[in-house]
């Protein structure tokens, strides 16, 4: 049986193995502005409910990346597998919410069901 300080270090060895692979893409690396994306999800990855929930203007704010320039670095991200939309916002239209991305298997199919979201804890 696996106690529950060896089960979150190894969520964090994925997130961490996760990043390094998208790092060793080399479309990946063509576009500096998704590794910078793609750094930020693995900086706010919560493991313990399997996602990162953040908006395009904190990216925007933290990164000095302009709005569409974050747009296009998701959208790869998106493409190229290595993320998915685990959760639109719910709310009235036009308002900013943060979207909740969990990691995907990559080009490479990089095994992380472990890291299959999960909605325990939300509050």
């Amino acid at each position: 049986m696996v106690d529950e300080a060896e089960a979150r270090r190894r969520k964090n060895s994925l997130r961490f193995t996760w990043y390094e692979k998208v790092l060793a893409d080399p479309e990946a690396r063509k576009r500096p502005n998704s590794l910078v994306f793609a750094s930020h999800i693995k900086s706010t990855f919560n493991i313990d409910k399997n996602y990162a929930e953040f908006s395009f203007n904190e990216v925007v704010r933290k990164y000095g990346m302009a709005r569409s320039t974050a747009i296009l670095s998701r959208n790869f991200l998106l493409r190229r597998g290595w993320i998915i939309v685990f959760e639109r916002p719910k709310g009235p239209a036009g308002r900013h919410l943060a979207l909740r991305y969990s990691l995907a298997f990559g080009p490479d199919d990089l095994l992380l069901e472990e890291h299959s979201p999960s909605s325990v804890g939300d509050t």
